[in-house]
């Protein structure tokens, strides 16, 4: 933005000023400034410290990701040579850091790998400031928050930018102010400040400070005096999030008024984000799976199983629960699955209503999956495999290395307990997730599935297996990746069960032979394995 002199460097009319206001008054202790490109969110959080500037104790950082993203154009050194020139603010361009008259200090600095937070540690700073924050992780940002102490005559603050990206941490803090039906900014919560912990490496929020005082005294109540046993009350942190989007930037659009047409110009669901700031904008899904393909989802339609059909229950572990340093890790997860002497198969839960992974109050409990260190993990698989029976054969992942150890372990603890037990091959062929999963989504597609639903506990469970699984969508070299919020250990799971009760053995590059019929050819699940090939 170009200015001509100091009143010139002000936030624009409307939710910028309403904003910065909030910063000025020190309303919060954490600001998330969200919406869609253009919205002047780097503009706002470089005038940030004119706020504060007077004070000589003053000590602000501002964070990108890589050095080039604050020093190269329109970034964030530059925001500050367009404004604080006209503060009397001196730059050091070797340092990275500019002083004003009074002494007060702003630094930059980028952080690009996991552990570059820890060359902070013990420091302290007034203001810690992150452009788009989402692209940090999580650790990173709440060790940040530690250093939020200084001698200035203000309370120390962090400020994040971002833009909407459902897959993000942002979201646990962001949820609370989105139209769950339309995934915008409700324009009724936004600017609301809600109290919260860090409560085992997570955010908790709740209504007042009362909350937070019947729920978690000792957090509350810190001892202060270990002699004494004395404590003092600290109130929990404030958060609030406002959206900006292009047009809360008059002046921007002026002087770039085709610049909304670029936006205009994105693929459907960069439009929604980038342009509307849309959080639950969705990638167009190129699923293999869809679970119209399931016969018995239909209430009116229901299947039976056929008593001639023989049972596997397939697992697929994991070996950590979450952490701080952890928050998401993966599930270990199950499925039973029947195919009777038509070639025909039947998806059905039949969970273990004691294994599941703890819940917050209003949340549904989600069966089927949990995520426990490897001792409680194991203890559940046998209980599970005790509910089913023996007529169930346990399908356990048969992995390579130092997996074999681990196999045999557990090939031994249920063959103990009477059980009958079979190694499914997992391989490293590339794009072997996808191939496994596309040979049952073949069988789907073409009438040979069938799924219980009235056996998996509840809807929510029922709904996330399902949900999983459509969103499983490889690349086009059959390439996947899982996120903090989109796994795939029940696409594991149902191929490895298809795969053991159907004896398929996989031995070519996927091409999509021979998985569907030729009256299906020009469904999305060929056109996929066409692309992958």
């Amino acid at each position: 933005m170009a200015y001509t002199c100091a009143e010139d460097v002000k936030p624009q009319e409307g939710r910028q000023t309403e904003l910065f206001h909030m910063i000025a008054n020190q309303e919060a202790d954490f600001y998330m400034i969200g919406g869609s490109r253009f919205g002047g969110k780097s503009e706002v959080i470089s005038m940030v410290d004119l706020l504060f500037a007077g004070d000589p104790k003053y000590r602000s950082i501002k964070f990108r990701r890589s050095y080039d993203e604050i020093m190269g154009a329109n970034g964030l050194w530059e925001k500050a040579e367009n404004q604080y020139g006209y503060f009397g603010a001196k730059a050091n361009k070797s340092d990275k850091a500019w002083t004003f008259p009074s002494g007060a200090k702003s630094f930059y600095r980028h952080m690009f790998n996991e552990g570059d937070e820890e060359s902070h540690r013990g420091k302290g700073y007034s203001a810690v400031i992150f452009d788009e924050i989402n692209q940090f992780t999580w650790a990173q940002v709440k060790m940040l928050q530690t250093c939020l102490r200084s001698e200035a005559s203000m309370d120390s603050f962090m400020i994040g930018t971002l833009n909407p990206s459902k897959d993000s941490w942002c979201m646990q803090f962001v949820d609370y102010y989105l139209d769950q039906d339309t995934g915008f900014p409700d324009p009724a919560k936004c600017g609301k400040v809600r109290h919260y912990l860090i409560v085992e490496g997570r955010p908790v929020f709740g209504p007042d400070e009362q909350f937070f005082i019947d729920n978690h005294y000792d957090l509350v109540n810190p001892v202060v005096n270990l002699k004494t046993g004395e404590r003092n009350y600290v109130r929990p942190k404030r958060f609030v999030f406002y959206f900006f989007n292009i047009f809360d930037n008059e002046i921007g659009m002026k002087m770039n008024p085709t610049y909304i047409s670029e936006l205009n110009g994105l693929p459907e669901h960069e439009r929604q984000t980038q342009l509307f700031g849309n959080w639950f904008a969705d990638v167009p899904n190129i699923s293999l799976f869809d679970r119209k393909f399931l016969r018995g989802l239909d209430p009116k339609y229901p299947s039976t199983i056929p008593k001639d059909a023989k049972c596997v229950r397939a697992w697929d572990k994991a070996y950590k629960e979450p952490s701080e340093s952890y928050m998401y890790p993966d599930y270990s997860a199950s499925v039973k699955m029947y195919r009777c002497k038509r070639g025909e198969y039947y998806i059905v839960g039949d969970y273990d209503d004691k294994i599941h992974d703890p819940v917050k109050d209003g949340q549904d409990i989600i069966y089927g999956r949990f995520r426990k260190n490897v001792g409680q993990r194991d203890e559940w698989m046998l209980q599970q495999a005790h509910l089913d029976g023996d007529e169930c054969t346990v399908v356990i992942p048969k992995e390579g290395g130092a997996g074999v150890a681990e196999w045999e372990q557990l090939r031994t603890m249920f063959m103990d307990e009477g059980f009958k037990v079979v190694g499914a091959d997992v391989g490293n062929k590339k794009g072997g997730k996808a191939l496994r999963f596309a040979v049952f989504c073949s069988a789907a597609e073409q009438g040979a599935v069938h799924i219980m639903p009235d056996t998996f506990g509840n809807i929510a469970t029922l709904n996330a297996f399902l949900a999983e699984l459509e969103k499983f969508s490889p690349d086009d070299e059959g390439k996947w990746r899982s996120t903090a919020t989109i796994k795939d250990d029940w696409v594991d799971v149902v191929s490895d069960s298809y795969i053991i009760l159907n004896k398929v053995k996989i031995r070519h590059k996927f091409t999509g032979a021979n998985t569907t019929s030729s009256a299906s050819h020009d469904t999305k699940l060929h056109k996929h394995k066409k692309q992958i090939s």
